[in-house]
């Protein structure tokens, strides 16, 4: 059976309410804390991380702290990718200054071994932040 476009698009939609139900369900369960837990072990970012952290014998606390500081980089992109008052350069200076934030903070973390290791195997986000060009 062929699906029309709209059929598909139905689909989608009616998948997406369903997760959407089965998340509300599974918080209410779990609460806060733990849903969150949940939700960050589902994510493949983390378990990125956390492979990196069992690999350097870090605590499990370290993947945790990784996955924050993509959170809030993902977050501080989508607020910089709204703000349509900067300029070109502007936007380029402050994504390079976010980039050398992040690799600061992954250092900081992990250790400087573990984070290059981080970042060349499970750094590919990083690429939404270039590095600013020297002058």
């Amino acid at each position: 059976m062929l699906f029309r476009s709209n059929d598909k698009q139905a689909a989608k939609e009616i998948a997406a309410t369903r997760a959407a139900e089965e998340a509300l369900q599974i918080a209410a369960v779990l609460g806060p804390a733990r849903f969150e837990e949940y939700q960050r072990g589902l994510d493949e970012g983390y378990k990125a991380a956390m492979r990196v952290t069992v690999f350097y014998d870090l605590p499990p606390e370290r993947a945790a702290q990784v996955y924050e500081i993509k959170r809030s980089a993902d977050e501080y992109l989508a607020t910089l990718n709204a703000n349509t008052d900067l300029s070109p350069e502007d936007r380029v200076a402050a994504l390079g200054a976010a980039r050398q934030g992040i690799l600061d903070g992954l250092e900081k973390v992990l250790g400087p071994q573990a984070a290059k290791l981080y970042r060349n195997n499970n750094g590919g986000w990083l690429s939404k932040f270039p590095a600013a060009s020297a002058p």
